[in-house]
């Protein structure tokens, strides 16, 4: 059995506040200062010094090659992030959500991911009914922030709708994520409070792709929920296939912005072209259309991968230095901007530290746990989510909630119980 760790000093405990100030947008709102890279740099102290048993891990060696090619990069006016800052929150936020989500799932002290736990589900609620309260007299709101209030340099609007609940515009794109193992807490937990309140949770992320106004988030939180709902703890290698199958498919019609538009079409033409329902095809529509929120000019899907892959191609090794891709694809644009020199130890740093949080959960949960990874990928793959948001669900929240649900069940999997 690998070793756990020991209980932590008190500056662990920083963790759940680190978090909920770089997650909670109504912080954001009351406490604007609350989102300024200082937290991310608290937040990495914390972690380097109470995460020294993630050192040892594999993909800790892949995660600092991954990192000195995005300083490399950095330094040679790499395209890839626009800003300075844009390389500094990539590289911490990544080895932040790393190293938390590894020490939580290890740690002694059960109390701290408990705490972390409940306050993002808890979150996901208050920002799912914020949402909703606040995009139906300002329809489009959670995009509209980003696109009109923060390029235009209106702070004070932006932090008005967040105070009062609105969420930011990644964490829809981060939700489809953790709904295959909320489907699989609400199936097998017996307590009748606590089902009731993975029901909520998962009513909340519902609502938040669907809010959201991101046509990506909702078709994939869709899918992510009605293959979950298909899948069985003691199924095998069949429900990995048939997940896989439909994923291509899935991946195929979120590629191409034709496709997309005729299926809002067909569902408009359903209810009649008319109402509440009607205005969010419109809005789903224009978020399609106008592709603002990535910065790029108004271009189809297809085209905007086409201009990473021809990047792709152009250098594969190094990668360019010209911003000539689409910024429509994480992984895609990383592979352009970074080459396979540094693709590879991304995607194998991504890889590695999913395979060792799996081996942390209960094996009932694995399959559902390997749902929301490959819901995760699809993201990265068809969408520029690469976010905070992103790497705490896929790195922290997502092993959590099955670990979660597999100590609730009696079947214990911390560390230190033997």
């Amino acid at each position: 059995m690998e070793k756990s760790i020991s209980k932590p000093f008190g500056l662990a405990y920083l963790f759940p506040i680190i978090i909920m100030c770089y997650t909670f947008s109504v912080l954001w709102g009351w406490y604007p200062v609350t989102h300024t890279i200082y937290v991310m740099l608290i937040g990495m102290v914390v972690a380097l010094l109470e995460c020294k048993s993630y050192y040892e891990k594999k993909q800790f060696v892949f995660l600092i090659w991954y990192e000195a090619i995005l300083c490399l990069n950095l330094l040679m006016g790499d395209p890839l992030y626009a800003e300075t800052t844009g390389y500094l929150y990539q590289m911490m936020g990544v080895a932040m959500t790393s190293m938390m989500g590894f020490y939580m799932l290890r740690t002694r002290e059960y109390s701290i991911a408990k705490i972390t736990l409940y306050m993002l589900m808890i979150m996901l609620i208050v920002n799912a009914v914020g949402s909703a309260i606040i995009d139906v007299s300002f329809p489009g709101s959670i995009r509209a922030v980003v696109t009109d209030y923060h390029n235009t340099g209106n702070q004070k609007l932006a932090y008005s709708f967040y105070k009062y609940g609105l969420a930011s515009y990644s964490l829809p794109h981060a939700i489809p994520v953790i709904i295959p193992i909320l489907v699989y807490g609400i199936k097998v937990v017996t307590e009748k409070s606590l089902r009731l309140f993975f029901i909520i949770v998962l009513a909340a992320c519902l609502a938040l792709c669907y809010f959201g106004g991101s046509t990506t988030a909702l078709l994939i939180g869709v899918f992510a929920f009605t293959i979950s709902l298909f899948t069985s703890p003691k199924q095998g290698g069949r429900q990995v296939a048939m997940f896989v199958f439909f994923a291509i498919i899935m991946v195929v019609i979120m590629s191409n912005d034709d496709i997309v538009l005729a299926i809002l079409e067909w569902f408009d033409n359903l209810i009649g072209g008319e109402g509440y329902f009607h205005k969010k095809v419109i809005d789903f529509e224009y978020s399609i259309m106008n592709n603002d929120v990535s910065g790029s000019a108004v271009e189809g899907r297809s085209r905007l991968y086409g201009m990473s892959l021809d990047a792709i191609i152009t250098n594969p090794f190094f990668g360019t230095n010209e911003d000539v891709m689409g910024h429509h694809s994480v992984l895609l644009d990383h592979w352009a901007s970074l080459g396979i020199i540094g693709f590879f130890p991304f995607a194998l740093f991504i890889y590695l530290q999913l395979k060792d949080s799996y081996k942390t959960i209960p094996q009932n949960s694995r399959y559902f746990y390997i749902e929301g990874c490959l819901v995760g990928v699809m993201m990265l793959l068809v969408k520029n989510t690469g976010d905070w948001e992103m790497w705490l669900f896929m790195f922290l929240l997502l092993p959590l909630i099955a670990q979660y649900v597999g100590k609730y069940q009696g079947k214990e999997t911390l560390p230190n119980k033997k």
